[in-house]
């Protein structure tokens, strides 16, 4: 098994990688590819992955680290609150860069597997993506990071357990299960599952409607991408005093990438 590395998740291709990356919408294809081409507080991409005649089997995404204070992912994971006080020591010490790999904003194992391989292939795919991302960490002098393991994988833990990785808590993920693709089907499923809710939103919106708000589809986002972006940015900055590092064209890329998979309001 030759296991094949790149900086551009295009060499892999879509359907190879959504054949590991299904259901999670965030490391999906399109996805990915959205952030590496619009995300700037992202260093270097690496993608690492193993194929047969049928595509690629398992890889490994990660980006670069290099000590910004925009490239905080990793220091929130492990440090928390005191994620600000660790990067503030970094910039005395001049530490050297980490890789980080797993999606992101994403909760799931950062090592993806084809569905069916049983649990000796599996460990053996994984034993090699492992082997080959540490030997390009250690070959560059940088850390080595994974993020987002699940805690019940055992064939997983075994084999980082085993190789040396240290484990650290994570920071509580919060996800949304989206099984809806417009707005009235997302109404319809709060009808059966929170009935409350579903009629106080209605209730908003038909205020709304008399104020003159209204809430309908974007087609085109090039159109108001620059509000779309205003408004995530002050949203996002209010939940989390941190800077959006999204590049403006987020929308209109997002778009471009993922069809009708990405539907904007």
């Amino acid at each position: 098994m030759k296991v094949r590395h790149s900086h551009r998740i295009a060499d892999i291709g879509p359907d190879s990688w959504n054949a590991l990356a299904h259901p999670s919408p965030v490391a999906d294809y399109a996805w990915q590819r959205t952030m590496e081409e619009v995300n700037p507080s992202k260093g270097e991409t690496g993608y690492w992955w193993i194929e047969d005649e049928k595509g690629a089997v398992a890889a490994v995404a990660g980006y670069l680290e290099t000590g910004n204070p925009l490239h905080g992912n990793a220091d929130r994971q492990r440090y928390g609150p005191m994620a600000r006080t660790v990067r503030s020591l970094r910039s005395i010490l001049q530490p050297r860069p980490t890789l980080v790999c797993g999606a992101q904003f994403s909760p799931g194992n950062p090592v993806l597997v084809r569905d069916g391989l049983g649990p000796e292939a599996r460990g053996i795919t994984s034993e090699r993506l492992l082997e080959a991302v540490e030997a390009y960490c250690r070959a560059r002098r940088i850390n080595l990071y994974f993020f987002s393991m699940l805690r019940n994988d055992t064939v997983l833990d075994e084999r980082f357990s085993g190789r040396g990785y240290l484990k650290a808590p994570g920071l509580p993920n919060t996800v949304l299960d989206i099984r809806w693709d417009s707005w009235e089907a997302y109404l319809d499923h709060l009808k059966v599952n929170h009935p409350s809710t579903e009629k106080s939103i209605r209730s908003q919106v038909n205020r709304g409607r008399r104020d003159g708000v209204v809430i309908e589809e974007v087609d085109d986002p090039s159109v108001c991408e620059e509000d779309i972006h205003r408004i995530l940015t002050e949203h996002y900055y209010r939940k989390n005093q941190r800077r959006l590092s999204l590049d403006p064209h987020f929308p209109s890329m997002l778009r471009e990438n993922m069809g009708d998979g990405a539907l904007i309001y």
